[in-house]
């Protein structure tokens, strides 16, 4: 028998912060936001998913169910067709995605930060280190982020990602 897998890879429980680090108490103001957002992210993929899923389904059910009206199966095909359009402009997959890649490299600096081992060892320079490390997260994901294919006019957001939600 094999072990039974965990519901999430990624946990989304708090860490808990020492007030006196204000580089431990940044990366777990980063982990929270980038759990709070994976959690909705993923919620809204699934959910989009099934409607879609349920949607797409209906329209060959309503040419059965009004054979001589083709209007219902057109009204429920351009519904999919505009479902399917919003999966490509709010990217839900590709945002749990890099949310979940983001809260495990935050919450394993954060172990190994709390566990006090290499490279966060050395009380002089453990919390600079902490910083750059999650400052290279945040990075990472918003390139990820500013790469993603979007509308033929890039628009800058008025706050996106965890920086602005600090202000």
């Amino acid at each position: 028998m094999s072990p039974r897998r965990p519901k999430s890879a990624v946990s989304t429980a708090p860490p808990e912060a020492d007030p006196s680090s204000v580089a431990q108490s940044e990366a777990v103001r980063l982990f929270k936001w980038y759990a709070s957002h994976l959690k909705r992210s993923r919620f809204s993929f699934q959910a989009s998913e099934l409607i879609l899923l349920a949607a797409s389904a209906a329209v060959p059910v309503a040419g059965i169910m009004t054979p001589g009206d083709a209007r219902p199966a057109a009204i429920i095909g351009a519904g999919v067709v505009v479902l399917t359009g919003l999966r490509s402009v709010f990217h839900f997959y590709d945002n749990s995605t890099r949310f979940g890649w983001a809260c495990s490299v935050i919450r394993t600096e954060l172990r190994l930060y709390a566990a006090a081992v290499a490279p966060y060892d050395d009380p002089q320079t453990r919390d600079g280190i902490l910083l750059r490390k999650i400052n290279s997260t945040e990075l990472t994901e918003t390139s990820q982020w500013m790469t993603m294919p979007g509308p033929s006019a890039p628009q800058a957001p008025d706050s996106a990602g965890p920086a602005a939600a600090a202000s």
